[in-house]
């Protein structure tokens, strides 16, 4: 069980980090924005952000099957709702990867 919130812990604060990048941390004051050192750094960083979020994806997947398996009351229906979920932030992560631009240093 703690393997699993570890899990959880981890996809929520990149799916947070990412959101926050996204919104700009929700201030209407100006921030200075993060820099990078260069293009490949910057795109590096983003090929590891999809690469989270496209695990994440799939181990949320693995826990809606393993938990169907252990309890089917009201299934299919509760992992569809899981599903749709996932589909959700795994979109809206991806989009808010993709349009992470931070300039060059």
């Amino acid at each position: 069980m703690k393997s699993r919130w570890k899990e959880v812990a981890v996809v929520v604060a990149i799916f947070g980090a990412l959101m926050l990048v996204a919104i700009g941390f929700g201030s209407t004051a100006p921030r200075p924005v993060e820099c990078v050192t260069d293009t490949e750094t910057r795109e590096n960083l983003r090929a590891l952000m999809l690469e989270a979020i496209d695990q994440s994806f799939k181990e949320h997947i693995v826990r809606l099957h393993e938990t169907w398996m252990k309890d089917d009351t009201s299934q299919p229906d509760r992992a569809l709702k899981g599903v749709h979920q996932g589909v959700r932030a795994y979109v809206g992560g991806r989009r808010s990867a993709m349009n992470w631009n931070p300039p060059i240093c």
